[in-house]
């Protein structure tokens, strides 16, 4: 039966078994135990599915990138530690030297640098535009090495609403919560979220996306 979005929103992306902690536990070990070098190696290698270092997965992030991953209809999360580190990685797996990126120039600043200085020096050039700009200056903007489309959904701090469905003609990345708007359906490769930092007390940011571009990330 498929679930509501709602029931999405307390359900997905933890199903406890028999004896198993009905809420999700805070995994806070840096390490994980095996019996053999051997498990360790294949863990390492990619060869098997498991934890074995809390910087490159744990169970914890896991169970918040699969929810977050549900609730916009995704195969799979990643969560990570910055907004600009989920940033990074959208754009990232999508353009590579030569590529070139069309964003709305109404972003937070240091998106803003990230596009404009720190993948410059990687190669990949970005060209802004207006999000109240027509269609024929959106247009104008794409080349033909063109990868993707960035845009806040409501952008920081200027609140302007992106407008997800005329920019939707690149390969969008787009930031709202999932359970006001759902990126997918337009933002065809990899929406990231910021997902929470607002009282202080942590820093988290999570992208996702299509089977295409989830196939390096490990099945957990």
């Amino acid at each position: 039966m498929e679930q509501s979005i709602e029931t999405r929103c307390v359900q997905a992306g933890y199903r406890p078994g028999d004896g198993e902690p009905r809420q999700v536990p805070i995994i806070q070990s840096t390490t994980f135990r095996y019996e053999t070098s051997e498990h360790m190696g294949q863990l390492f290698d990619l060869e098997a599915s498991g934890y074995f270092y809390t910087r490159l997965q744990n169970p914890t992030n896991d169970a918040v990138a699969a929810k977050i991953a549900s609730l916009e209809g995704g195969t799979a999360g990643m969560l990570t530690s910055s907004g600009q580190a989920a940033n990074f990685f959208s754009v990232f797996n999508i353009c590579e030297t030569g590529g070139h990126v069309v964003a709305s120039s109404t972003i937070y600043g240091g998106t803003f640098n990230l596009l404009a200085h720190t993948l410059l020096k990687m190669g990949i050039e970005t060209t802004f535009v207006s999000p109240d700009c027509t269609s024929d200056e959106l247009d104008a903007a794409f080349r033909p090495n063109t990868r993707c489309v960035f845009g806040e959904t409501i952008a920081n701090p200027a609140l302007t609403v992106f407008d997800i469905e005329k920019f939707a003609a690149g390969r969008a990345c787009a930031r709202c919560a999932p359970h006001r708007r759902q990126h997918l359906p337009h933002a065809r490769e990899l929406p990231s979220h910021r997902v929470g930092c607002r009282h202080r007390d942590a820093l988290h940011n999570q992208v996702h996306g299509r089977p295409r571009r989830c196939r390096g990330w490990r099945d957990r």
